[in-house]
Order: structure tokens, then sequence, then C-alpha cells
């Protein structure tokens, strides 16, 4: 567990120019995107999101409190995506974490194996004996809960307009309930 006497990653330093870029991209995506469920006004772009939560979630490495087994489980994660290359330091670590979270948020990496993979050993190294949780209560559209949830985290959310509250079932709920199977409508027949 991150004592709480260590800063997180992202009272550090965070790669926002990146996530900006990546953010502004996304509004302009219109297949596969949660935003096409329903026009919300106040939507939070998921690149940000994803990026926030992966910054919130981490421990920063130059941290005189970091936990020490996180050092070599996220070299050894970071390996994957970056090569295993020489670990030469904290500094070092932390900006490859950086680079990481900055390349997490592009659209085209949020459903790649990998990045998921890496992500979720991520959080887990740096909270080893229990599945972090993220409580939203006025969740809106579900940005935040949704992306909680891609990155391994127990989420709770609610809202009070009715609406948003049907869009949060079906993205925390039905969607990771049966995953990428298909939604048809059939007739009292069972035709399609």
């Amino acid at each position: 567990m991150i004592p709480s006497s260590c800063k997180r990653l992202i009272e550090v330093d965070f790669p926002i120019a990146v996530v900006s870029e990546h953010s502004a991209r996304e509004k302009s995506i219109r297949h596969g995107h949660p935003s096409t469920l329903h026009l919300w006004w106040a939507r939070r772009p998921l690149a940000a999101c994803r990026a926030v939560l992966m910054g919130l979630l981490l421990p920063d490495p130059c941290d005189k409190d970091c936990p020490a087994d996180f050092k070599p489980k996220a070299w050894g994660l970071l390996a994957k995506r970056f090569g295993g290359g020489k670990k030469t330091g904290d500094i070092e670590l932390r900006e490859l974490l950086l680079k990481f979270i900055g390349e997490l948020a592009n659209w085209d990496n949020s459903t790649n194996s990998l990045y998921l993979e890496i992500a979720r050993g991520l959080v887990k190294a740096a909270h080893p004996e229990e599945t972090p949780v993220v409580v939203d209560p006025f969740a809106g559209g579900g940005s935040i809960p949704l992306e909680a949830l891609r990155l391994g985290c127990e989420t709770f959310a609610s809202d009070l307009n009715p609406v948003a509250c049907l869009i949060l079932k079906i993205l925390l709920e039905d969607i990771p309930k049966y995953g990428n199977s298909d939604f048809t409508l059939k007739d009292n027949n069972g035709k399609d």
C-alpha cells in the first residue's frame, strides 16, 4: 500500500500537453465512443480521465516513501512497452511512467491489450493488498468511473439525473458484463 506520506505521481509531474492533445482529438471520434450514447453537456474527455486516474493511483518513484517493491515491478511492466534497457534510477522511472501515461491517453491505445495489461499491472503493483476503489457520486456521463474500471479499479457511481443513471448502468454494468457480444434486437420469434 502507498503510505499517505508518499506523493502521488500527479503531484509531482503530469504530461499535460500530450494528454490535452489526445483529449482534443477525442472530440472528433464518433465510432465506438461512449459520447455517441447520449449528448452530454459536460462530458469529461476519456483521455484526460484515464491519464489523471493513472497519475493519482501511482506513487512518485522519486519520493523517499515510495514502496520499494513498486519500483522493480514498474520497471518490469514498462519493459514490455519500452524495452528492457538499463534501469538507471528513479528519475528515469518517473519519466517512463509519465511517457506511458501520455501514450495511454491516446484513444487508439485505450483498448490495446498491451497498454491495458501494463496499466492494470502498475495499479496492482502500487496497491498489492487491495483493489483501489473510485467513487463518483455525481458521475454524469460516466467518464471517470468508466476509466477507473478500465484500469482495474472497483467503481461506485451515481447521479441525480435518471438519464445519467441509465447511461451509468449501460457503461458500468451491461457492457462489462456482456463484453463485445452483439446487442441485436429480436422479434418475438427470435429472428433479427
